[in-house]
């Protein structure tokens, strides 16, 4: 008993200091939302829209949302949003092993039945494109599941993602969903790769999270995808090559074109390097990885982090109070109880010649 409460003890140890491992730049928990004043460090494009379908939607507790209009054989030939994040605040740091950013988007869709996204996210000339449901399945015409382009343990692509959207020709609604699916994955919708994951599709979760994960030294960059589905990394792709180091940080976001029914997504917000994951609402919000609680400016002279520290502290602590009282219960009170019963049958006992 007492050696299985000691390994779970040191289990519980090595899983909280596995955090220290990864370094957030920029500060942390900065929300976008529609109403947020113009930054240099964190700055939201809603294109405009000639269709007048995309809008800014006010509700009944004045909270503003940017809400997207997919509309079958009628589709905004350009992101609907796009994040950027400067250089100089988020780019990832040189000679570094794990240096990330992380961006959560919150929001929800107005028909669950119909309702997909698409990203492009561009580190300087270098971009990956990201496919993912919000409705329980999602295909690029071949392949069903979350889907990412360039294909996992190969290279980032080279290219700027800002006019992909643009450059599709006009034409029917399957055309045009052809058309999304092909531009965004260098020309060809057969190069999207499925991530392999127990589960390929999201379903109607959110938020969701990207992680992207710089590692200056072993020259790699890794992906990681987060939703209330998808808790502890499960979609990860790791790349060859690192990105370059104090570069502009660009997300781009569509939803699907849809080929058969409107899609329509309201987005509340994006938070950059949130520290939790909740599903609440009225919360700034982040995938709960233990790569993800690292506060690079809260560590101690050792190099450790101060917030793991703590909880390592607590959990010893606890541990080793379980463990005195399970040897203080075995050694004491059931002697106690052995002496005492053995003293009240005693005088029953009769010695028979």
């Amino acid at each position: 008993m007492v050696t299985a409460i000691i390994k779970i003890a040191l289990f519980l140890c090595s899983t909280s200091a596995i955090s220290s491992d990864i370094s957030l730049q920029g500060p942390l928990k900065v929300k976008v939302t529609p109403n947020s004043p113009t930054s240099a460090t964190e700055n939201i494009r809603f294109a405009p829209d000639p269709r007048g379908q995309n809008g800014i939607i006010t509700s009944d507790e004045g909270i503003d949302k940017w809400r997207i209009v997919s509309k079958l054989g009628n589709q905004l030939l350009d992101w609907p949003l796009t994040l950027t994040l400067d250089a100089n605040t988020y780019g990832f740091e040189p000679n570094t092993q794990d240096s990330a950013v992380a961006i959560t988007m919150r929001g929800f869709c107005e028909l669950t039945s119909e309702c997909d996204a698409f990203f492009s996210v561009s580190i300087g000339n270098k971009y990956f494109s990201f496919a993912t449901d919000f409705d329980g399945a999602i295909t690029t015409g071949n392949q069903l599941g979350i889907q990412i382009y360039p294909a996992c343990q190969t290279q980032l692509a080279t290219g700027d993602p800002t006019n992909f959207l643009s450059s599709v020709t006009p034409g029917s609604a399957m055309n045009m969903w052809y058309g999304l699916r092909s531009v965004l994955a260098g020309g060809d919708r057969n190069n999207w790769d499925v991530i392999k994951t127990t589960s390929t599709h999201n379903g109607e979760n959110f938020p969701v999270t990207f992680e992207l994960v710089n590692n200056d030294i072993d020259d790699s960059f890794i992906v990681r995808f987060g939703s209330p589905k998808f808790r502890k990394g499960q979609i990860q792709c790791k790349y060859n090559g690192a990105v370059d180091t104090n570069a502009e940080i660009k997300m781009f976001m569509t939803n699907d074109w849809p080929n058969n029914a409107d899609e329509t997504i309201v987005i509340r917000s994006f938070v950059i390097n949130g520290n939790r994951y909740r599903r609440s609402e009225d919360e700034d919000v982040i995938i709960n990885n233990a790569n993800l609680v690292q506060y690079k400016h809260a560590k101690t002279k050792d190099g450790v982090n101060i917030n793991d520290k703590i909880v390592m502290e607590g959990i010893v602590l606890i541990m080793l109070l379980i463990i005195i009282g399970f040897i203080v219960k075995r050694y004491y009170f059931d002697n106690s109880e052995i002496k005492r019963l053995g003293q009240e049958t005693s005088p029953l006992l009769i010695n028979v010649q």
